[in-house]
């Protein structure tokens, strides 16, 4: 089975368990963004992304769903992160 028939059935599956749980996709590259979107999914991490693939990534979204900036930070990448327009960015460790 492809890699996107695997997760619209397992957005299907989490959906049947509970309907009012949020569900949240990892996503490290742009192509991934329409599909996933039309599964209907509650938000997006946005991984391991350049800065110009996160303001790429914001703008594709178009505020349809949150987004989450994930991987690579440091204390000086999230100020930078900030700034691509993603919903929220973890804090560094």
């Amino acid at each position: 089975m492809p890699d996107g028939d695997r997760l619209a059935e397992a957005v299907r599956a989490a959906r049947a368990l509970d309907s009012e749980a949020v569900l949240e996709v990892e996503v490290d590259r742009l192509e991934q963004i329409p599909e996933i979107l039309a599964l209907g999914v509650d938000m997006l991490l946005l991984d391991n992304m350049s800065l110009d693939e996160m303001r790429a990534a914001v703008a594709l979204i178009g505020g349809r769903v949150p987004t989450e900036a994930s991987g690579n930070m440091t204390l000086t990448r999230v100020h930078d992160v900030a700034g691509t327009g993603s919903t929220t960015s973890p804090s560094a460790r």
